[in-house]
């Protein structure tokens, strides 16, 4: 079953979302996949994030009612669909980042420490940089739950084990 028409481009398999890695997508999804790295190519985050947003919730509406959608793959569209809403320049910011917590939570949900620890990481890098534009709550508490998120992050991805993505 196809949702979407991929793009013409081939896309290499180890590409990066802005979200990270999307591992182990199901055959049907991997227009999906090619489609978003398309999007993420032609264009800056920000000015791509409303198109991505709408496409991931259009999958997710399909997935949620597709009885072979696993939890990661639940898990790892809603990371994607945190970070389109974070990154969405216009609308109502306050709504924009309170979504984007949501869709983190949902993420979180399966992607565990103990289980998924990179994906965890990535989902705690993106809930840092939601709270840390987050305007409802308190700012001081809003930058100390980012800082605490970082810090989580920094729990799995550490310099010595990637020297190259610390490096300047």
């Amino acid at each position: 079953m196809e949702y979407f028409d991929p793009p013409v481009k081939s896309i290499h398999p180890d590409e990066r979302l802005y979200s990270g890695f999307v591992p182990g997508l199901p055959p049907e999804l991997e227009p999906l996949r090619r489609q978003l790295v398309e999007i993420q190519c032609n264009d800056s985050p920000y000015k791509t994030a409303t198109v991505r947003r709408e496409l991931l919730l259009r999958t997710l509406a399909h997935m949620q009612a597709d009885s072979d959608c696993t939890p990661e793959i639940y898990a790892t569209l809603q990371g994607a669909l945190a970070v389109a809403y974070q990154q969405h320049p216009g609308g109502n910011r306050t709504q924009e980042m309170e979504a984007a917590l949501v869709a983190c939570e949902e993420a979180l949900r399966v992607y565990t420490l103990e289980h998924y620890p990179s994906q965890y990481a990535s989902v705690q890098v993106t809930l840092g940089n939601v709270y840390r534009e987050r305007a409802l709550g308190i700012q001081r508490d809003n930058l100390e739950r980012s800082i605490a998120c970082y810090r989580e992050a920094l729990r799995v991805s550490t310099q010595a084990d990637h020297p190259y993505e610390y490096a300047q």
